[in-house]
């Protein structure tokens, strides 16, 4: 909740969650209702200009109607975001984890593991991806998921490290708290 907050004190915050609940809201929409089919091709009606011809926004060259497209697009668009996001969550976490609860020596490998996939920019490796399996949204989603995944595995590791080193994380393994319950309870 204190995010949240935080998030409504600042400026770009609050345009940030204004941005994110009008797609939100737009997806939401869409799931019930579109002006018009956003597929639907209407060559006679191309380039209509926005408020005209019973368009809100318009029309593009096939004479397919903007607002609808932006409404049905909204699906794609934040169920792209919150997977990628997901699987860059479990990415990030499992390396952080793996980097700070293994042993010393396989800790150092997952550490340079993730040092040597930063050095590849998210998107070059998710247009290789799209190259070799096709293009795909699973397969951007997944490279981009991972991408950032490993970005976030790196800030992790350092806030785990952290954290594994305070009191109240001692004391519950002088307490006889498994590293799994400490995990689960101190650490995520």
């Amino acid at each position: 909740m204190n995010v949240f907050r935080a998030l409504l004190k600042s400026r770009s915050g609050s345009a940030g969650l204004v941005l994110v609940g009008l797609l939100a809201l737009s997806a939401l929409v869409s799931l019930v209702w579109t002006p018009y089919d956003p597929t639907l091709a209407r060559p006679r009606d191309g380039w209509l200009l926005p408020l005209s011809g019973g368009h809100l926004l318009g029309t593009d060259r096939l004479g397919r109607d903007e607002l609808s497209q932006l409404l049905a697009g909204a699906r794609g668009t934040l169920l792209t975001a919150l997977l990628a996001a997901t699987i860059a969550a479990v990415v990030g976490l499992a390396l952080a984890l793996a980097a700070v609860l293994v042993p010393r020596w396989i800790g150092a490998a997952v550490v340079q593991l993730t040092d040597v996939l930063i050095a590849f920019p998210v998107l070059l490796i998710a247009m290789i991806l799209t190259a070799v399996y096709g293009g795909s949204t699973w397969t951007v989603v997944t490279a981009i998921g991972v991408g950032a995944g490993v970005n976030l595995a790196r800030v992790a590791r350092v806030e785990a490290g952290r954290v594994l080193g305070t009191d109240y994380v001692l004391a519950a393994h002088a307490a006889g708290s498994g590293t799994w319950r400490t995990v689960r309870k101190h650490l995520l």
